[in-house]
Formats: structure tokens, C-alpha cells, sequence
């Protein structure tokens, strides 16, 4: 894990106007505000309530209550991990990443040379997609490509926005490309951009005549990793040439097991409307987006693996598999059920009439009819059941075979309260108690001596719970979570400490004034002396730099909102002058309260007889001094 300092470094070193400037138009408010419209997908404001703090780099919006740093903004808006956000960051500054120490000199060693590998094959993707690209301005009205192009109503801002390009038929367009601009030919070759002639297989040393290019004559889909790296290609044919589809091969920026095609342009989509919809391939993909249902994901034409549920896992909970038609996808629908139930998520099978792929749906019956589909999707566990259930006589050889069956979804459902239900349903349906069909979902004799330790039955004697990494920033939501302990709740503090606090992270000397005082002499409520302690450490572990104070402890309050006043109305507006007497108000106005409270405890203790003398003395001087504060503003 990367440390704190080196956490903090990369986040200053980045400008967070910049990193939101590339999803909404800032303007500059003031010296240090910048305003736009809101970038979440799910707030479509017309007046801009977003605003960013250029010198305490963090951002908040006034109409749906999102705030945070460059981090929440990251997770948020581009669905990165923590981990995905500093490697991005760093990179964007040109600062390396921080040495993990290790004992392993080799394996140190071997991690610095996969590191270069990556990042030549990368710019090598990238000199490839300008080569694609430039065939655009060669493009003749009446050619195959145009033809395409019309034939699927793709769309030009769509093709710009997705960076989709094609190839020519040409069979060494790419190598030529490559020699003129002195690109690795053998690391071309590795990436499956090109491949060697079978007369030249047993040549030691190759030319540029050794080699043909492997993407001819076909539509071309970049593959991006979530961060935006450009990690390989797929390619569509034009007519009906075979294979219809060609994938780069893997290598070692590429497994298809673990890439999704378009959640780098979707991943913001999926989090705002907290669902997924996982097709097929690359033109289901392209349908949809271009259609205004982004929240959509594609396989790359391969079977959905369990590096694809977790990596859906962290976008959204909920997912609809739309697939083929035919017996190949209803089979592959199937299949994915139990894979996604381990990794506890609620999954739904959508279908389409006649076995209609999405592009033909929509151009036939519009979007709205789409949707309407959406709406409908059913719960892919209970369309299974339905369909185990069309030739059920009630025997006690169907009840077995039905159970059977569906033992190997049951078992693997993490989710026991999903489980439960769907064991009460099926029980139901058996006319069985639920009792009955437990015990016959457990593991055979045979089968548990090959499961010595069978951790997906029926979630057996363990609780299980998604993990969260502690250093990854609270995503922003409604309600306060309990279980975070690490988080301030200031939802229930004093008017006049949100105040305080606001006034301590909007000017450099209101926090200096309450440094190194004791909190609980100032503020009534815990969470707010929890806050300044907290604020005054960080302020100790980042050299004393007043302008990290907001962005570092942004992830560690409740509301957000809370901390966020000093950038609007009215405080933004207030002279020197005026911020000052705030600052005499509200201590004054705490000392007050702590005298009523404390006045309110003595004198209940005085009634119930359970005071000494030492406690009336106290009785007896927090009245006096809860009365000089009044008298001196008659005076």
C-alpha cells in the first residue's frame, strides 16, 4: 500500500479544475471558486450549483449534495478504486510511483520491467489507433466502410466520442506505418497487431516482408482499461467475411477475463443509476450507448467470468444480462447466474422479442420501448425456475431432478437473505417445507470429500461481508452509515459550531485562534471536538499547510455538506470585518450553551438532593458567569 504522504503528494500535484474541466465547463467565480453545472449523470441542473475551491482542491454541489476531493471524484465519476486513482494520478504528474519496499530484489527487479513493457506497449496502441484513425480522411462516399456506417445508423459523435476507427484492406498498411515512424515491429507482433507469413515462420531474423497485418478491412474498437490506458483492439468485419469478430490476443496488458469493453465511458452511468446492463459484444455495446443507455457493458464475445463480477461488484450491485437469443446465449445467461451470486449480486436476464438483437429492438420499436423492456427485466433465478418447472409432474423423481439442478446457484449465493427467499420459493413450489429442501441442498458424502472445506453451502456457519479497504474515500450517499466509526457525524451538532468550523476551513487565522486550545473548553458537542482534533492532526502530518486542510478531511465527515457552507451564500459573501464578529458570536454563543447545560445537570442534581457544597460552589459560579455575558451587551 502506497503511504499517506505519498497519497497526499499526488493529490496536490494534480489541479482537481483541471481533472473536472473534462467533464463540465468551469468558470471562474472568484480568486479561488471556479462554478459550472453539476457532471454527475443523474443531476441535470440548468443553473450551475457546482462548485470547485482551486486552493483547497475540493469541489461541492449545492443541488444534489456531492462534494469531496479528487479522490471522491475519481470513484465517483469514473468508477476508479482507490488504488486506480493514485496510479492515475501519478502518472497524469509525471511523478513516479512509490517504491513498495521489498526483500525481493528480483521480484523488484522483474515488476520495474513488466512497468516498462506496459507502458511501451501502450504508446505502441496508441501509435496503431493514429494509424486506424487517420483512415477516416480517406473515406470515399459509395465505399464498404460508409455503407457500414449507414446501414448501422452509428453515429459520427458516437465514433469520436468511443475513439472507433477501421482498417483498409491493405495487408501491410500498419507495418509500413510502423517502419516510417520506427515503431518495434516484434513488440507489434507480441501485441497481435501483426503477424508472421507462414513462409517466413523459420526465419531467425525478420523484415518488414515477414510480417501482414492481422486487423484488414474491419471496423476497429479500441479496449481501454478503466483508467483510459489503451490495452488492445477488436475488429468487426464490414460484409460477411469470417471470423466476424478478431480480439487482440492476451498479453501482458490484456486479459479478457478482466476487461469489460466501454466501462471507461460508462462506469460514471452504471454508479448514477446504480445498475448494469452486460451484453454480448462490441455492436450491443455500441447500440445502447449511442441509443442514451450508457450504463452498459460488453464481454468482448467471451463467456462472463468471475473477474467480470468482481469487477462489477464495484460499480453497482445490481446487473441485467441481455444476450443472445438463440440456445448458445439463453445457455451462457445460465451460466453466469452462479458467478455473479458469489460475488453477492442481484442479477436479472432481460429478453427481447423474437430473439432481436438490441440494434434491430430499437431501430424497430424506438428507445422508450427499450426501456419499457428494462423495466420489465425479470429475476434471472426465478426465470430459471420457471423454465425447470414447465414439464414438472410433482414426482418425487422431478422434486430430486429440480433439485439437482438448481443446487449448484443455490449453493453459491453469498446473499443469505436472498438465499432464504429463494429456498421459500422454491420450497413452495415443491410443496416441501424449507427444512426439507436445506437438507437436500447439502453436499453429498462423495461430494464432500472432494469439498473438505465448502464455503458456498448454503453460506454455512459464516457470515460473509463485502470488504472495504480503509484507505479508499467514502463514497458520497444519504444516510450515515454507523459501521464507518471513523467517520464524523456532525448531522446533530450546534448551529454555532458548523459555524466555527466552516470559519476555521474558509480563513487560515480562525483555525490558528482555536489551534492547541482544548475543544471540549469550546464546543458542546463530541462530534465537533472530534473534528477539530482531527483537523489539527492533519494539519500536523501536512507540514502545517492550511490549504490541505478541507481536501484531507472532506472523506472523513458526514454530511459533506456540513464542512462546504464557507463556499456559498451567505459566509462566501462576508467581508473581513463580518467573518470576525461570526467568529466572537459563536464562541460566545458555545460558552453560553455550555453554562445553560451545565447550569440545567447541577440542578437536577441540587432537586434530587445528590450535591455536596464543591457542587453548589459550581451552581454558583456558572451563574455568575452565565449573567456577565448579558450584562455586558446591555452595557
Amino acid at each position: 500500500m502506497y503511504s499517506k504522504d505519498f497519497i497526499s503528494k499526488i493529490m496536490y500535484a494534480n489541479n482537481l479544475s483541471e481533472i473536472i474541466s473534462e467533464h463540465s465547463v468551469l468558470k471562474q467565480k472568484s480568486n479561488d471558486s471556479l462554478t459550472g453545472l453539476c457532471p454527475y449523470p443523474d443531476h441535470n441542473e440548468k443553473t450551475p450549483s457546482f462548485s470547485v475551491s482551486s486552493s483547497k482542491q475540493v469541489y461541492y454541489c449545492f443541488g444534489c449534495k456531492r462534494g469531496g476531493n479528487v479522490y471522491s471524484f475519481l470513484k465517483d465519476i469514473r468508477g476508479f478504486s482507490f488504488t486506480d486513482s493514485i496510479e492515475y494520478l501519478a502518472n497524469r504528474a509525471s511523478i513516479p510511483l512509490e517504491k513498495i519496499k521489498s526483500s525481493y530484489s528480483d521480484f523488484k527487479k522483474t515488476s520495474k520491467n513488466n512497468k516498462d513493457i506496459k507502458k511501451d506497449f501502450i504508446d505502441l496502441n496508441k501509435q496503431a489507433l493514429k494509424y486506424f484513425s487517420s483512415q477516416w480522411t480517406k473515406l470515399s462516399k459509395d465505399s464498404e466502410v460508409t455503407k457500414f456506417l449507414n446501414n448501422r445508423k452509428i453515429k459520427p459523435e458516437c465514433i469520436k466520442e468511443l475513439n472507433l476507427a477501421f482498417s483498409n484492406s491493405q495487408w501491410s498498411g500498419l507495418i509500413k506505418y510502423a517502419v516510417d515512424n520506427k515503431l518495434s515491429l516484434t513488440k507489434l507482433h507480441e501485441l497481435g497487431l501483426i503477424q508472421i507469413k507462414k513462409t517466413s515462420q523459420h526465419k531467425v531474423e525478420l523484415t518488414e516482408d515477414d510480417y501482414y497485418d492481422t486487423l484488414r478491412n474491419r471496423f476497429i474498437f479500441p479496449i481501454h482499461s478503466i483508467q483510459g490506458e489503451l490495452l488492445a483492439f477488436g475488429g468487426r468485419s464490414f460484409g460477411d467475411e469470417m471470423p466476424k469478430y478478431i480480439n487482440s490476443p492476451e498479453h501482458i496488458l490484456f486479459k479478457k477475463r478482466e476487461v469489460l469493453y466501454g466501462l471507461f465511458f460508462s462506469a460514471k452511468y452504471i454508479r448514477s443509476q446504480d445498475y448494469v446492463i452486460v451484453v454480448e459484444g462490441y455492436m450491443d455495446f455500441l447500440s445502447l450507448y449511442q441509443a442514451g443507455i450508457k450504463n452498459v457493458v460488453a464481454t468482448l464475445g467471451t463467456a462472463l467470468t468471475d473477474g467480470h463480477a468482481k469487477i462489477l461488484k464495484r460499480y453497482t450491485k445490481n446487473v441485467i444480462l441481455l444476450f443472445d437469443g438463440d440456445q448458445a446465449g439463453k445457455k451462457a445467461t445460465e451460466k453466469s447466474l452462479p458467478i455473479l451470486l458469489q460475488e453477492s449480486l442481484y442479477v436479472k436476464t432481460l429478453t427481447l422479442d423474437d430473439g432481436t438483437d438490441p440494434d434491430d429492438f430499437i431501430n424497430k420499436f424506438g428507445v422508450q420501448e427499450f426501456k419499457k423492456k428494462i423495466n420489465l427485466s425479470q429475476d434471472l433465478f426465478y426465470s430459471i425456475l420457471n423454465k425447470n418447472f414447465d414439464s414438472y409432474q410433482g414426482g418425487a423423481i422431478d422434486k430430486l431432478s429440480i433439485i439437482d439442478k438448481l443446487k449448484p446457484i443455490l449453493n453459491s449465493i453469498l446473499d443469505l437473505r436472498l438465499k432464504d427467499l429463494y429456498i421459500k420459493e422454491l420450497a413452495d413450489r415443491l410443496q416441501q417445507t424449507e427444512k426439507w429442501v436445506i437438507n437436500a441442498l447439502r453436499p453429498s458424502k462423495r461430494e464432500s470429500l472432494y469439498k473438505k472445506s465448502d464455503k458456498s453451502f448454503l453460506g454455512a456457519d459464516s457470515a460473509v461481508s463485502e470488504s472495504s479497504d480503509s484507505t479508499t474515500p467514502v463514497s458520497t450517499n444519504n444516510s450515515y452509515d454507523k459501521s464507518k466509526t471513523d467517520t464524523i457525524n456532525l448531522n446533530k451538532i450546534y448551529p454555532a459550531e458548523l459555524d466555527l468550523i466552516n470559519l476555521s476551513l474558509k480563513d487560515e487565522s480562525y483555525f490558528l485562534q482555536l489551534l492547541g486550545q482544548k475543544k471540549q473548553e469550546i464546543c458542546v458537542s463530541l462530534s465537533a471536538v472530534a473534528f477539530f482534533n482531527k483537523l489539527e492532526q492533519i494539519y500536523g502530518q501536512n507540514s502545517q499547510k492550511f490549504d490541505r486542510l478541507a481536501g484531507e478531511i472532506i472523506n472523513s465527515v458526514f454530511p459533506k455538506s456540513a464542512i462546504m457552507h464557507y463556499m456559498e451564500k451567505p459566509m462566501c459573501n462576508l467581508e473581513k470585518k463580518e467573518l470576525d464578529q461570526l467568529m466572537s458570536d459563536c464562541l460566545k454563543k458555545l460558552k453560553t450553551i455550555k453554562a445553560q447545560n451545565a447550569t440545567k445537570h447541577l440542578s437536577l442534581k441540587i432537586k434530587s438532593k445528590e450535591f455536596s457544597q464543591d457542587s453548589l460552589e459550581k451552581f454558583m459560579k456558572i451563574q455568575k458567569e452565565f449573567k456577565s455575558p448579558k450584562q455586558e451587551s446591555k452595557s
